[in-house]
């Protein structure tokens, strides 16, 4: 199977969009390439190499979450590995995180397979959502909706610093991207919103994907985390002028 590369960063709905597409397939979830998960389910253990003293920091990314291979193991993240993904993914589509290819907007040009690129345009919030679980506060993924809410304070200066550090990275990405052939761009905005899915909207993805969805109506179990948080400096971070500011438009 060729696969549909699903292109985000972390919290920006790319589980969602992942658990929807694929089960609108008649799939589960196709997984994030930098979890051992992935190789093994897809038969590509190969590709991890735990030689230590063969690591680059540069071009090669250690696994993460790891039961059987070391924390030290790692895959190059370079145009074979990744067609290599894509060929042999059991899955209708996958997830690549940007971090997960090294920041490499120049490997992301040369890949010719359909590519979903999800876009996150409130950086702001999502800085919010990655400042929770970067506490381990709360399950990544809630599908309960008796879940807890929890209370946080949050560093605002956090939130501005990460914000400085990849706003114009995505904006570069969207810029070069956006007129690439094989490269559909897609918002967390729209597509959480069951109204975005009409049919004319699904019948473009199915002609991008190349697929035939088996369940058009599908709809993933999760909650949104951020109805299960409650800030407890919220005048002082959900400051329109930071939102504004690190918000990504359409173009």
């Amino acid at each position: 199977m060729n696969s549909t590369i699903l292109l985000s960063t972390s919290r920006s709905g790319s589980t969602f969009t992942d658990k929807k597409l694929n089960g609108m397939c008649g799939h589960e979830r196709g997984g994030e390439i930098f979890f051992e998960k992935f190789f093994i389910r897809n038969q590509i253990e190969h590709l991890i190499n735990c030689k230590t003293e063969e690591y680059n920091k540069k071009t090669d990314v250690k696994l993460q979450n790891t039961d059987i291979y070391s924390e030290n193991c790692f895959y190059n993240a370079n145009q074979a590995t990744i067609q290599e993904m894509v060929e042999k993914s059991k899955k209708s589509v996958f997830n690549i995180h940007i971090s997960q290819i090294k920041n490499n907007l120049s490997l992301m040009k040369k890949i010719k397979t359909p590519i979903l690129f999800l876009i996150r345009k409130n950086r702001w919030q999502r800085q919010i959502s990655c400042y929770v679980h970067r506490r381990s506060l709360m399950s990544r993924h809630i599908v309960d909706c008796n879940t807890k809410s929890i209370n946080v304070k949050i560093d605002k200066s956090e939130l501005i610093s990460r914000c400085e550090d990849e706003f114009n990275l995505l904006r570069e990405f969207q810029k070069e991207l956006k007129n690439q052939k094989n490269i559909k761009i897609i918002y967390y905005e729209d597509i959480q919103n069951k109204e975005y899915w009409t049919d004319k909207f699904i019948n473009e993805l199915e002609d991008f994907m190349k697929v035939k969805f088996t369940d058009r109506n599908f709809i993933p179990p999760l909650k949104k985390t951020r109805n299960f948080v409650n800030i407890i400096n919220e005048a002082e971070i959900m400051d329109e002028e930071m939102i504004k500011k690190y918000y990504i438009k359409e173009i």
